[in-house]
């Protein structure tokens, strides 16, 4: 039976993005979808009678409904929110605040395989296209996120630990370790650097959040007076060691070599006897 005959709308969402199979569960769960309206691409694009642009749709998730013009990203999304909260569709699309949620999906979108990471083997046919200028933009934000969030913690949290007086030079850091991992990204002779790239400065990110919630809760620990002696150290190495971690598996489903991330421990041990007093 084809699958237009047991609907007449589906929300099309790519089955191997961990990110897109949520949002989606979460219309139908909240009740902005019925279930059989959620249809994986890769189930889709076997169906003949369902006709949408299949390029497209791997970048801007598809709306499908019978006897009406396809819809794709931003677009697509409002349709499925007016179900619930019309007045919220009706204001997002006024033109300024349309022209942001039009960048940040493209944002996210062209990003959503460093977002969250997955194997699918032969089956990644919603993989969006590469886009040099989105992948740019999405380093250049964990770089600047980067440097406002961890030169925070480093300032206010391990002050004492630093060799300078006010330490400003975590963008260069940044930026250093992705030089550093492109040299021996070359050298290892790996392939889709850019790829490998976003995910550095995503885990980059990651850490540099991490440290922000860490930051808050020690200043609340410090509100109540309490000695926090070796404590915001601590929590600096583990976020660190987590962020090692991760590189691991993903450098791994990525089918890269695992020297990436010795090469990363590397570059950190090298760097940080200029930044920390031991």
């Amino acid at each position: 039976m084809k699958a237009t005959e047991l609907n007449t709308e589906y929300l099309l969402y790519d089955e191997n993005c961990p990110l897109c199979a949520w949002y989606t569960r979460a219309f139908v769960k909240f009740g902005f979808i019925q279930g059989q309206a959620r249809l994986s691409y890769q189930k889709a694009i076997k169906d003949d009678w369902l006709i949408f642009d299949r390029e497209r749709a791997k970048s801007e998730i598809a709306l499908v409904a019978d006897g009406e013009s396809p819809l794709y990203g931003v677009d697509s999304m409002l349709k499925v929110i007016s179900k619930k909260w019309n007045i919220i569709s009706y204001i997002c699309r006024f033109l300024p605040i349309y022209w942001f949620l039009q960048l940040l999906y493209r944002f996210i979108s062209f990003n959503r395989k460093i977002i969250a990471p997955t194997v699918c083997g032969d089956s990644c046919s919603c993989t969006p296209q590469f886009s040099l200028f989105w992948r740019a933009t999405f380093i250049a934000f964990c770089g600047l996120v980067t440097y406002f969030m961890v030169g925070s913690y480093f300032n206010n949290e391990l002050d004492t630990f630093l060799k300078h007086e006010y330490f400003s030079f975590e963008f260069v850091l940044f930026i250093g370790q992705l030089v550093f991992q492109t040299v021996v990204f070359k050298l290892l002779k790996q392939r889709d650097l850019f790829t490998y790239l976003g995910h550095v400065a995503f885990l980059s990110l990651l850490g540099a959040l991490a440290l922000g919630g860490a930051e808050l809760g020690l200043s609340v620990l410090e509100s109540f007076n309490l000695e926090l002696g070796l404590l915001p150290a601590f929590v600096f190495g583990a976020v660190v060691t987590l962020m090692f971690v991760e590189h691991s598996r993903r450098v791994k489903l990525l089918g890269m070599s695992t020297w990436l991330t010795v090469s990363l421990i590397a570059f950190r041990m090298i760097i940080y006897p200029f930044v920390f007093n031991y």
